[in-house]
């Protein structure tokens, strides 16, 4: 294959056209958009718009010139800073991937990667970055097969862990607990009702029921979960609103209020098939309050609207004990310095060896009989 051949165009906004033949709704355009029109990519943040539109492939990606690795949730800061020790730049790099979205999407609008195909796409990023002179290209959270095609043509691949709730056709969130042991499932119980007993009312807000009032109260409690970390929010408030307003279908907001105030909610978004928990944060701290927000009211969200999967974010052994399953995330990493691929390529077999330890070891903590 002719290395020289380009096939690419580059958008510097959000193409007209955009494509999401999947429907995934961090695909939506109006998602793509709301990031771009509220300042959270763009300007000095780091994150520069630069989708490609690949022509033979008829697909357009989502991808970004990155100034540094914040936002991404895959974590590569160690190569970044073993560039530097050698006096390289790591930075920028062009990465494709959602902006603050650690979620498995599909990336590439239907598109089959064969062997051709995910030719082409390789043989096209590599001249983008090369055009460019861009360190490296990243794609975050694929799929398997993806992870497998890219594999194939000698790309580096990163494999992680998140966790996953299965909706089993209950009817009930009892009929969920069934399925525990005894012991834990006395001690959800025992946490949804010490949780419930310490306030007064919860809501689970969708579309036109989310109201100006509220969201700003959401808003405060999401930089409040920041600020605890000694900084700010990637997102502004004009970003959800505008989310609200566009695609507000998609968007569940569950509130927890005290004394006719709200003193905790957790955001999510939802298609046919998926609730994916994004944003949490409170006022003050009540115990077990996260755990009924961020989890067993989405569970209920879920059996509720028949909901075959719940996603709930990144991280966190705690969810295993209330039945989120370990699932493996993937990534595809290519680099152009030559000095460091053999070094790369060990760390990442290594750490592949080591998730798939770690992924085996969660599965035997799950709480089911």
């Amino acid at each position: 294959m002719d290395t020289n051949i380009k096939d690419y165009t580059i958008h510097k906004e959000l193409p007209s056209d955009w494509q999401n033949p999947s429907n995934e709704v961090f695909l939506k355009a109006e998602f793509l958009q709301a990031l771009a029109d509220n300042s959270c990519i763009g300007n000095n943040t780091g994150w520069q718009a630069h989708y490609i539109e690949l022509g033979t492939e008829n697909i357009t990606l989502p991808c970004y010139i990155k100034e540094h690795s914040m936002g991404e949730y895959v974590f590569d800061w160690s190569w970044a800073e073993a560039y530097q020790k050698y006096g390289l730049d790591y930075y920028p790099k062009l990465l494709c991937a959602l902006p603050f979205t650690p979620v498995t999407t599909d990336k590439f609008s239907g598109l089959k990667l064969d062997n051709i195909a995910t030719q082409k796409i390789v043989q096209n990023l590599n001249n983008v970055c090369r055009d460019e002179q861009l360190s490296s290209w990243h794609i975050n959270f694929i799929t398997a097969q993806q992870a497998q095609s890219f594999a194939n043509e000698n790309i580096h691949i990163r494999h992680a862990v998140q966790f996953e709730w299965h909706n089993k056709n209950f009817i009930h969130f009892d009929d969920y607990l069934s399925l525990m042991m005894s012991r834990k499932r006395k001690m959800i119980k025992k946490e949804r009702q010490k949780a419930q007993q310490q306030i007064d009312s919860i809501q689970q807000l969708t579309g036109s029921e989310i109201t100006e009032k509220t969201l700003q109260t959401f808003y405060y409690c999401y930089q409040m979960t920041y600020l605890k970390r000694g900084r700010q929010g990637y997102l502004t408030y004009q970003f959800f609103k505008q989310l609200v307003e566009t695609m507000g279908e998609h968007i569940l907001l569950v509130t927890a209020e005290k004394s006719s105030e709200i003193v905790a909610a957790a955001l999510f978004f939802y298609d046919e098939k998926t609730l994916y928990g994004r944003y949490w944060g409170c006022v003050s701290e009540i115990e077990f309050l996260h755990f009924e927000l961020c989890f067993y009211q989405g569970i209920d969200f879920c059996i509720k609207n028949k909901l075959t999967r719940f996603n709930p974010g990144t991280q966190g052994e705690h969810k295993l004990l209330r039945g989120f399953e370990p699932t493996l995330t993937y990534s595809a990493h290519h680099q152009f310095e030559s000095g460091f691929r053999w070094a790369i390529e060990n760390f990442c077999a290594e750490e592949r060896a080591w998730i798939q330890n770690y992924y085996q070891a969660c599965l035997k903590r799950l709480p089911f009989k």
